[in-house]
């Protein structure tokens, strides 16, 4: 039943936009011509519906599909993709996700079969942009840097930073309070005090950040229209 429940609600999902692209035909030249991205954001499974928090901000271009759990105050920026196809990928609360970053589950094949690879990232954590995600660990606090790529089983400790640019390998584990770069990537040293502060620091601003996108982001189409000098 809910199969079917769900295959009506695309239906009339997509005969409320022929009917919307119909109408905007019959209007010719006089008609509003819609600016905005019609892109689904949020894409549930029947089955397993995507979970969002209090005050989660996911961008208008972001997708987040299948097995996801977004906590409070965390952040999906502009054109980031989080799919939990083959097994769930679950985010804490104030983290962000920056723009361009890929996040995915995985399943590993080997001789006795195939093993699927959740992803789990913590709380306060910053992922920059253009970072690639794959069935990994996060834990609470840590940084990755921007265009850095965790790999399958990889572990990146509390407290922990993957520098700009870096290659976790699968199975790798980034110890608590150090810094790993490079390809592949290798401890360079310990975190002083006050760099581990700014990992905090830097969660904390993110969801200041989020607000005011949030807040533009609720505004009608017709306001977004006005102040585009389309109407």
């Amino acid at each position: 039943m809910s199969a079917l429940i769900f295959r009506l609600g695309s239906s009339l999902r997509e005969t409320g936009q022929a009917l919307q692209k119909l109408g905007a035909q019959l209007q010719g030249q006089y008609g509003y011509r819609e600016q905005l991205n019609k892109a689904k954001s949020i894409i549930n499974s029947h089955s397993t519906p995507v979970s969002l928090g209090a005050d989660t901000f996911v961008a208008s271009n972001a997708i987040v599909s299948g097995q996801v759990s977004i906590g409070n105050k965390s952040s999906v920026f502009y054109g980031a993709v989080i799919r939990g196809e083959r097994a769930p990928v679950t985010i804490g609360a104030n983290t962000n996700v920056q723009d361009g970053t890929s996040i995915h589950t995985t399943s590993s094949t080997v001789q006795a079969g195939s093993q699927d690879h959740p992803v789990s990232i913590g709380s306060n954590v910053t992922i920059g942009h253009q970072c690639s995600l794959h069935g990994c660990t996060i834990e609470d606090g840590a940084m990755i840097g921007m265009g850095a790529t965790i790999g399958m089983g990889a572990v990146v400790e509390q407290g922990a930073m993957v520098a700009a640019g870096a290659v976790v390998e699968d199975g790798c584990r980034v110890k608590r309070g150090e810094i790993y770069g490079g390809n592949p990537a290798k401890p360079l040293r310990s975190l002083k005090e006050d760099e581990s502060k700014w990992l905090i620091g830097s969660a904390e601003a993110y969801a200041e950040l989020a607000k005011g996108h949030a807040a533009r982001g609720g505004m009608s189409a017709r306001d977004i229209a006005k102040e585009k000098g389309f109407m």
